[in-house]
């Protein structure tokens, strides 16, 4: 039976399909690796050093598979072919033929998985659903209600809202159109938030940073120092 083994990437970065080449007799060597896209049944890559030094081998990327995006790094720990920039097409069963000059032919498989990071998110005000109203200043005591939204990213994202370091709400549900939505509510603002970073980040996978929008919360100061001024005794 011809293992499988699972590996991730990210559209837009690079991704390693790894391939153990190393021979089990002392003294033997590779002489071919070939790279099946199962799919399609016909190798879209090789490696050849029949004849030839591993230093110099011959490369050879089908037109119609990775092209130039790829290139195979016998010299790796482990062996692997290389994609940059992976595709959202690339993402299916492959097949890594190795061929030694003694030893029986060896196969493996890699469902090679494509992740689509979200879009970055857009942050709404929940009673207006406007979002030029998150440059005014609030009062103490306010509450505020806010509308996380992210479109985009295969898995869906995960939403979660973050008050500096600390996650607040990681409660989202997706809507029909697709999109993700964290709808938080925030009570009792004080002078203790001010200029804190409310933070709504998107993520689906740690093979990329996450997809962050910041807000930085400003308070009404006067009218804090008013309440301050008017119940705190001297």
């Amino acid at each position: 039976m011809v293992p499988t083994a699972a590996v991730q990437g990210v559209v837009g970065k690079k991704a390693s399909l790894p391939c153990d080449i190393q021979p089990l007799t002392a003294g033997d060597q590779v002489s071919m690796v070939l790279w099946f896209k199962e799919s399609d049944g016909e190798p879209l890559y090789s490696y050849d050093v029949r004849g030839r030094l591993p230093s110099q081998p011959k490369l050879w990327s089908s037109a119609a598979g990775f092209a130039a995006r790829a290139v195979f790094r016998a010299a790796a720990a482990p062996a692997a072919l290389v994609v940059d920039p992976v595709a959202r097409a690339d993402a299916g069963l492959y097949r890594c033929r190795v061929d030694f000059r003694n030893s029986p032919t060896r196969n493996m498989r890699l469902n090679f998985t494509v992740i689509t990071p979200p879009n970055r998110p857009n942050i709404l005000v929940a009673k207006t659903r406007d979002p030029t109203r998150l440059l005014e200043p609030y009062n103490e005591g306010d509450t505020l209600e806010l509308i996380c939204e992210v479109t985009g990213g295969d898995p869906p994202p995960r939403v979660t809202w973050l008050l500096e370091n600390t996650v607040i709400d990681d409660s989202a549900s997706t809507r029909a159109d697709g999109a993700v939505v964290n709808a938080l509510t925030f009570p009792r603002v004080g002078r203790q938030h001010l200029a804190a970073r409310l933070v709504c980040q998107a993520s689906n996978t740690n093979l990329a940073p996450p997809q962050n929008k910041v807000l930085i919360l400003d308070l009404n100061r006067e009218w804090l120092y008013l309440k301050y001024w008017r119940f705190t005794p001297y």
